[in-house]
């Protein structure tokens, strides 16, 4: 009767992991495309960094939480970059 609930347990935290190894690679291919549109942020680098380290000593939800917070900087900065072709003064 207990393997059950352990098995379960078991197949939840793999299914956690895995959700912050995917936040934590979507991450790093938006600071790529940032960084490729010229327009990365400062804290992104920091960011996944501490969401690798936290992967690695096996805390998923704060890594998850990095890795969201690097992906929306990645987003703005894209954002940014888009913003900024258009800027220009107006007459």
């Amino acid at each position: 009767m207990r393997l059950i609930p352990l098995f379960s347990l078991l197949i939840l935290s793999l299914s956690l992991m895995s959700c912050a190894k995917d936040d934590i690679f979507e991450a790093k291919k938006m600071q790529m495309q940032a960084s490729k549109a010229g327009y990365e942020w400062r804290d992104m680098d920091d960011m996944i960094k501490k969401a690798e380290k936290a992967f690695l000593d096996g805390d998923s939800d704060e890594a998850s939480r990095l890795g969201k917070a690097a992906i929306l900087q990645g987003k703005m900065a894209l954002e940014q970059a888009e913003a900024a072709k258009q800027a220009g003064p107006e007459f």
